[in-house]
């Protein structure tokens, strides 16, 4: 069983690399945010055991390839092409030029120590009060009128999964990297989360194994009536 206090940790670091305390989220809004974390951390209780880690294998390798295939395909074709946007690309790249001004390098590397810290110490402590302690400052850091555009509009948390591929890639446009992060999360899901969150392989299911079973499924059933 594990302690609610990872879900203070995960507002936490979900809030922190998101840049909600950047954007001009409303006093009110931190108010409610806070009682809530609060009392996760004050009235802590028992989260459901998660199932078991899938182990992966060159299948499910080989599948997550063939499913993403097309995305990549598409990516390396239009590369070096400008991705319209409903035509405003112009502001989805000055968007990802801030993040990057903003993230790099320092904070990132804070941001993303801060949040280790949390999870070491949440694992040797499930009652530790860092995470509320951090979720905290991030209120009172969004207190002080610290603003960026790239977190008021949209979500800002592909910016900050960006930040260290934009740091050793050379891009014709800003907004590249963006979509390759978007395209890297096809086998992200596939080979790292969905078996470690949910406890599961791929999955390949064919049409005519459906057929099977709902026909299989009105016999049994026409059978008890």
């Amino acid at each position: 069983m594990r302690s609610s206090n990872w879900l203070t940790v995960y507002v936490f670091a979900l809030a922190l690399a998101a840049g909600v305390w950047v954007g001009a989220t409303p006093v009110m809004g931190w108010l409610i945010a806070a009682a809530i974390v609060g009392a996760l951390w004050k009235w802590p209780f028992e989260l459901d055991t998660p199932p078991p880690s899938a182990r992966i294998g060159p299948r499910d390798v080989g599948l997550a390839l063939v499913v993403a295939a097309p995305a990549f395909i598409y990516l390396a074709v239009t590369w070096r092409q400008e991705f319209p946007t409903s035509g405003d690309q112009f502001l989805h790249n000055g968007y990802a030029l801030e993040a990057y001004a903003f993230w790099w390098w320092w904070p990132f590397v804070a941001a993303v120590l801060g949040t280790l810290a949390t999870i070491v110490a949440v694992r040797r402590n499930p009652r530790s009060p860092l995470p509320l302690i951090g979720f905290l400052l991030l209120g009172g850091l969004a207190m002080c009128g610290i603003r960026g555009g790239f977190a008021e509009r949209y979500p800002a948390l592909l910016h900050f999964l960006s930040i260290p591929f934009r740091a050793v890639i050379p891009v014709p446009t800003p907004i590249a990297i963006e979509r390759l992060v978007n395209t890297l999360s096809i086998p992200a899901w596939l080979l790292v989360l969905r078996p470690w969150l949910i406890g599961r392989r791929i999955d390949v299911r064919c049409s005519s194994g459906r057929r099977t079973s709902s026909t299989t499924s009105r016999a049994a059933i026409s059978r008890r009536g």
